[in-house]
């Protein structure tokens, strides 16, 4: 980890921390971490839609079921609904009973994706490319999360 001004506060060799924990250490894109979950989910029979909007779930009398009402009307049975509709979430809502919109912190986080080959073409942050790691960077009153290096994500 980088201080604002370049110094070394701490690092961590994470193939000894795995090695030692018998444990393995990830951090990937947040891309190819939906695109394995869906395609396990769709090897296992799950139908994916998109443009749709759910408007409630109605859980069946048993609580073994549920069925997802859409807006337009249709109802889809499931055994397993996954409410994953980020920080405005309507699943959310739904499973609390009642409105739960996000709390400012004040915090915000921006993100980009650069293409490795522009990268390559800067000395700076060739490096970055060449040595895949991830990096974090600390200021005061604020941080630069992480910089993740990955030819792999597509």
């Amino acid at each position: 980890m980088l201080g604002w001004k370049g110094n070394l506060i701490s690092s961590m060799d994470f193939h000894t921390y795995t090695r030692e924990c018998g444990t393995p250490f990830w951090d990937f894109h947040r891309a190819n971490l939906h695109k394995c979950l869906q395609d396990r989910a769709v090897e296992l029979g799950a139908i994916i839609e998109v443009n749709t909007k759910v408007v409630d779930v109605v859980v069946a009398e048993d609580e073994r079921t549920a069925d997802v009402v859409l807006q337009d009307g249709r109802r889809k049975a499931a055994d397993l609904v996954v409410g994953a509709d980020g920080i405005h979430s309507k699943c959310r809502e739904i499973l609390l009973a009642r409105e739960d919109p996000p709390i400012l912190t004040g915090d915000l986080a921006y993100r980009l994706l650069l293409k490795t080959e522009e990268m390559m073409r800067d000395p700076e942050l060739k490096g970055f490319v060449e040595d895949p790691q991830v990096n974090y960077w600390i200021g005061p009153d604020a941080h630069a999360g992480k910089l993740m290096s990955n030819r792999r994500i597509k």
